[in-house]
């Protein structure tokens, strides 16, 4: 009998003192604990002691959040590599349902549906029905749409094919998604689930958010750069 592979869990935090907190209990509600937790942090606010407070392991940010996962995912000990956001929350089976898609040996990475916990409630609607949709089809033509807030990959395929593409300003997690499928599927499970906040909705407002999001996925998919337009929004 197989050792159930140990999961690390990598998150980008900068200034997250609103959101990391309910992060942090869903990691704790966890029916299975994660291996470790790292913080990939460039914070001027109290984030960097509430990383210290959850015994989180913290590494200085580079710049941009295609070189902060990227310093996470090599920074992880686990078999598994779980990427997510601090104004994530993670569903209580969350760990286990990961272990249990990596159970198949050919499965290079897997994610699944988001849902917006707040925001515009077409949106909101949207989450849980339109995109869910989305995502499958992005299997079905090979084009795995990962999203940086929820997918899981195995270490050594992550770091075969070289890991993130840190000049990407946006759209790492797509690409990346891509290139994993040259060692093995990309899986869609619906109970590798997390919640997040709309704040980028919010940000750029929700037809903005749509458009850009839709313009970024065809660009990849045609193997193109994502868009440069990125801002953060806290």
């Amino acid at each position: 009998m197989k050792a159930t592979p140990t999961v690390s869990i990598v998150v980008p935090t900068l200034n997250e003192e609103k959101y990391l907190p309910n992060l942090a209990a869903s990691i704790q509600a966890q029916t299975v604990p994660p291996l470790e937790v790292i913080a990939v942090d460039k914070s001027t606010d109290t984030t960097p002691q509430l990383i210290i407070s959850y015994g989180y392991r913290r590494v200085e940010q580079g710049e941009g959040v295609a070189m902060a996962r990227h310093q996470g995912f090599q920074a992880a000990k686990g078999q598994i590599v779980v990427s997510t956001d601090a104004d994530s929350e993670l569903t209580p089976g969350y760990i286990a349902a990961v272990q249990r898609a990596f159970t198949d040996p050919n499965v290079a990475a897997v994610f699944g549906p988001v849902y917006l916990v707040d925001g515009p409630w077409l949106f909101h609607l949207a989450s849980r029905t339109l995109f869910s949709l989305f995502l499958r089809f992005s299997v079905l033509i090979r084009r795995p749409n990962l999203n940086g807030m929820n997918f899981a990959c195995r270490a050594d395929a992550y770091k075969k094919i070289g890991g993130f593409n840190t000049k990407l300003i946006t759209g790492e997690d797509v690409e990346l998604g891509r290139r994993l499928q040259q060692q093995g599927r990309v899986v869609y499970r619906a109970d590798v689930k997390v919640f997040t906040s709309a704040r980028r909705v919010k940000g750029q407002g929700s037809w903005g958010f749509l458009w850009h999001h839709t313009k970024n996925f065809f660009r990849l998919a045609a193997g193109k750069p994502g868009s440069t337009n990125f801002k953060s929004y806290r």
